[in-house]
């Protein structure tokens, strides 16, 4: 795969040949970090005592901390106004981000394990895979994922670019750099304009490619000259993991990325136990310190407590605001059974203080699970976005055979 990467991310043009490759690995200094956290890997992997399909959390995290820096970059910011759209802008984005490391990080396991066999099939010793597995993880975490800071980065901002143009231009523009840099396919899209509504936008947008640094500016009728199936047909070069206009998708990475497939991922599987390696809920629970749930004796109590939360905005760890939806009130008053106004006005608790954070995205709808361990059991507050805006829409305690439906997918914060 790692061939098959230095292929795809190089910056070489597909016509010419020309411009230069990707650095190599002695162009990266010594990160200690990544020494260690390689190493120990290498020594679980050799050892057996990981399997495949197991996310480690530290190499999870060392992807997702940089790309999360490049989503901040493109944003221009780490908070926003409830209200603003780049708010929930950032809750798609940041849940792709979220998705890709965890698609890497099982796709570097499947590299390191083929480490293991020298080229006739046997088994090499500890310290020579121990070495590839060394050289494999910096190419891995330090060219390539500079390579893709670096398109999530324009990805981003060309998010916040279509959001803009698209609703205050009729007319689009296809613009590159204009530099000796610029690549000769881009440069021949270099002036295209189309309506703000050509469906060419969905797979004609910046980035086209690892490392471009095209854009879109506001174009003119007069120069919008060429049908929507000519357009088209101007960029049947675009590889189709670049076919994909972030605004309208709200993704960084496509699932045509050699990761997903390499991994076979399938992100509503993932599970808290089997693949991030989290404790069961009997382990959770066997902690002494878990806090107590402060209560509300009486619905009055919650009313009161609720008025001062109703129009408050609440940050998350991950710095997306938040606030409860319209009917929450009236949601939980009416869950007689469960009496759920004893324990309710918790939820702001629970949403920035969370034990872990997991999302799952299904048909374009983002459902994010906020759960905080308490000694009497799991607590979970759930956020959608409805209007684009991220809401609190529920609150309840989990039944351990919910808890474990709820631990699945992509896991946010632990």
């Amino acid at each position: 795969m790692l061939a098959k990467l230095n292929e795809l991310y190089s910056s070489r043009c597909s016509v010419c040949g020309g411009y230069h490759n990707l650095p190599s690995l002695n162009d990266h200094g010594l990160d200690p970090a990544l020494n260690k956290l390689v190493e120990q890997l290498a020594h679980d992997l050799y050892y057996q005592k990981v399997t495949i399909g197991y996310i480690s959390h530290d190499l999870y995290s060392y992807t997702a901390d940089k790309l999360l820096q490049s989503l901040n970059k493109g944003l221009g910011a780490v908070n926003f106004g409830y209200d603003e759209d780049l708010n929930a802008l950032k809750a798609f984005m940041q849940f792709d981000i979220f998705k890709f490391s965890a698609a890497k990080s099982m796709a570097e396991m499947e590299q390191f394990k083929a480490l293991m066999l020298d080229e006739r099939g046997k088994l090499v010793d500890f310290n020579t895979f121990k070495n590839k597995v060394l050289q494999a993880g910096y190419s891995f975490n330090k060219t390539h994922l500079q390579t893709e800071f670096n398109t999530a980065v324009t990805s981003v901002l060309m998010a916040k670019r279509w959001q803009n143009l698209s609703t205050t231009q009729e007319y689009l523009q296809y613009s590159t750099a204009h530099d000796d840099r610029v690549r000769p396919e881009h440069a021949a899209l270099d002036g295209l304009t189309l309506h703000v509504s050509s469906p060419v936008w969905n797979t004609i947008w910046p980035p086209i490619d690892w490392n471009c640094r095209c854009t879109v500016v506001p174009g003119v009728a007069s120069k919008a000259t060429l049908s929507d199936a000519e357009a088209g047909r101007m960029g049947n070069f675009i590889n189709p993991i670049f076919r994909n206009n972030s605004g309208k998708t709200k993704l960084i990475f496509k699932e045509d990325h050699p990761y997903y497939i390499t991994a076979n991922f399938k992100a509503q599987e993932l599970d808290a136990v089997k693949n991030y390696g989290l404790k069961t809920p009997k382990q959770i629970f066997s902690n002494p310190k878990l806090p107590v749930i402060p209560l509300t004796e009486t619905e009055s109590e919650f009313k009161t407590l609720y008025t001062s939360l109703a129009n408050n905005i609440l940050i998350d760890q991950n710095g997306l605001s938040l606030k409860l939806s319209d009917d929450f009130e009236a949601h939980i008053l009416s869950k007689q059974s469960e009496k759920r106004y004893k324990y309710a006005a918790n939820v702001s608790d629970v949403i920035k203080n969370a034990d872990e954070v997991w999302a799952q995205k299904k048909n374009n709808q983002l459902t994010t699970y906020y759960i905080k361990y308490y000694q009497d059991g799991a607590y979970v507050a759930i956020s959608n976005i409805q209007n684009n805006q991220p809401v609190i829409d529920s609150f309840y305690k989990v039944t351990d055979v919910r808890l474990k439906e709820l631990r699945k997918g992509i896991l946010l914060k632990k």
